[in-house]
């Protein structure tokens, strides 16, 4: 199995695991930009895109990974757009954060990214992720200290 293949399986697999329809996958050239994605999903558009070139030089865990985490956005999208799956204030939660969405830096620093990573939607997809592969692919994923206290269940 190729890499992108791997990450067609990995939304696929995290779509069924969710039990949600798949988000379109597409695959998009992102050399260009300095700050660069890994994958990302698209709450208007229902879908998930992933860096082409970042995909193909990656490693099938670490594709496995940005599948679920962006998957679990998709969650996230559909709860809200269909009222179900999740209580009333988190669904309010998630859809103020979608609208007043933050981004990350692009440096890969946690404490620079702080108010990316403390969006109630990352919180969430990043606990989610975490779980979820140490469950099937016995992988731990990696947390930054700054948010380890909310993910991490004792």
């Amino acid at each position: 199995m190729n890499n992108l293949d791997a990450a067609i399986l990995g939304v696929k697999l995290a779509s069924k695991i969710l039990e949600i329809p798949e988000p379109k996958v597409f695959f998009v050239d992102d050399n260009n930009n300095k700050n660069m994605i890994t994958g990302i999903f698209i709450y208007d558009d229902y879908e998930i895109l992933f860096n082409e070139s970042w995909v193909l030089n990656s490693e099938w865990i670490e594709i496995m990974v940005t599948a679920f985490r962006e998957t679990r956005h998709a969650y996230q999208c559909y709860s809200i757009k269909h009222n179900k799956n999740e209580d009333k204030i988190t669904l309010e939660n998630w859809k103020n954060d979608f609208e007043n969405y933050k981004t990350a830096s692009g440096t890969n620093n946690p404490k620079l990214d702080i108010d990316y990573l403390t969006q109630t939607i990352e919180l969430d997809a990043i606990k989610f992720t975490h779980y979820k592969i140490k469950e099937l692919f016995n992988v731990k994923t990696i947390i930054p200290d700054q948010i380890k206290s909310k993910i991490i269940s004792n």
